[in-house]
């Protein structure tokens, strides 16, 4: 069972996100509700397990930024799944930034929050395509034919598994090589394409035309 903890201001947001985790989504459920940071920050430094934070914006108290960094500083970190309303570059990006690793818009449907907590826990990140697509369209940075070129044959294979979701495990096991030899491979794709995150990955991936948004799994 994977343990959510829901922190919004709102309440009926919170209470309703929470009910639709545990009477709708199987293989989920809440192991604590929070209004604001300061209680969540304290429910999970009293020992609360979480594998996932679903966080809103406009917090009170402590902003959603704030929150977000320290929870990513924890010996422990659960993983961060914000949402929100508005799904502009900017806050995306300052979220990923202070540590959350996906992100959803406020008004998806119950399946794509299934998958969504479900690529959290398992992959570790989570995009969906309208995201994706905001952030893509407002990118200010020049795309170099020769960034194409910079990835060996075997990288961008790499590359296809690493947008996917698959672990490295995963991509050894399905390559026949060796876990050092993939993390080797994986490290100079990062290096190379100057990215810190999975999420900074996909994005760059599509904008190089590497990786397109229909051929990932967002949803």
């Amino acid at each position: 069972m994977v343990k959510v903890v829901v922190c919004d201001g709102h309440t009926l947001t919170r209470k309703g996100m929470a009910s639709i985790i545990n009477n709708s989504l199987n293989g989920f459920s809440t192991v604590g509700e929070a209004h604001n940071g300061i209680i969540l920050l304290d429910m999970l430094q009293q020992g609360l397990e979480a594998d996932v934070v679903i966080l809103g914006m406009g917090m009170s108290l402590m902003d959603s930024y704030t929150i977000a960094s320290k929870l990513s500083s924890m010996p422990l970190p659960p993983r961060i799944l914000a949402f929100s309303m508005h799904h502009s570059s900017q806050i995306v990006n300052h979220m990923l930034t202070a540590g959350a690793t996906g992100f959803i818009n406020g008004e998806c449907c119950e399946k794509s929050l299934a998958n969504a907590l479900s690529d959290m826990y398992n992959k570790g990140f989570h995009l969906n395509e309208l995201v994706s697509m905001e952030m893509l369209r407002s990118s200010k940075a020049p795309l170099l034919k020769s960034d194409k070129k910079l990835l060996t044959k075997r990288e961008e294979e790499m590359l296809v598994f690493l947008c996917s979701g698959k672990t490295y495990k995963e991509i050894a096991t399905y390559q026949f090589r060796s876990y050092k030899t993939i993390d080797k491979h994986c490290q100079n794709i990062f290096r190379k394409l100057n990215v810190k995150s999975r999420n900074e990955l996909v994005l760059k991936a599509s904008q190089l035309g590497l990786a397109l948004p229909g051929q990932i799994n967002y949803l």
